[in-house]
């Protein structure tokens, strides 16, 4: 790799959300654009004590000149105390590096302990730990004996 190319690598770690240098790095095919495409990839993102508080892992992202990335098959893993607390899923979605949304108008799921959510478009806010489902939306509560309610 050449050294201008280090350079600007390293400086777009300082710049962008935590984990998503990453993701910049792992798709900087064209880096004076700042476009290309990653396959089977991870973008952990970690609190200030070094926690993980997310993952994102896709089949595909394409990463375009507007610093957005077009991500398919996507999971998000929400983590709590090291361990997985949610599963964020969708077929496709776009995720906005600067702001740490991603939405998708596609189908949605959030798993949780004992309960799924299911729907049609929806929002991920990495930041506010939010996820908001639009459409035809699905819950399933499973009590501690197994049984849905």
């Amino acid at each position: 790799m050449n050294a201008t190319l280090c350079r600007l690598l390293k400086n777009l770690r300082l710049l962008l959300p935590g984990g998503m240098a990453a993701l910049v790095v792992a798709v900087a095919v064209h880096a004076a654009e700042m476009t290309g495409t990653a396959e089977k990839f991870e973008v952990p993102d970690y609190d200030a004590a070094g926690n993980l508080r997310w993952k994102l892992i896709g089949d595909r992202g394409q990463l375009a000149a507007d610093g957005t990335v077009t991500v398919i098959n996507a999971r998000a893993e929400l983590y709590a105390s090291n361990r997985v607390t949610g599963v964020f899923s969708a077929p496709h979605c776009v995720l906005n590096r600067s702001t740490g949304c991603a939405k998708t108008d596609g189908p949605i799921r959030l798993e949780r302990d004992n309960l799924v959510v299911t729907g049609i478009g929806g929002e991920w806010d990495s930041k506010a730990s939010r996820v908001l489902i639009h459409s035809n939306v699905q819950l399933v509560v499973q009590n501690s004996t197994g049984e849905k309610k």
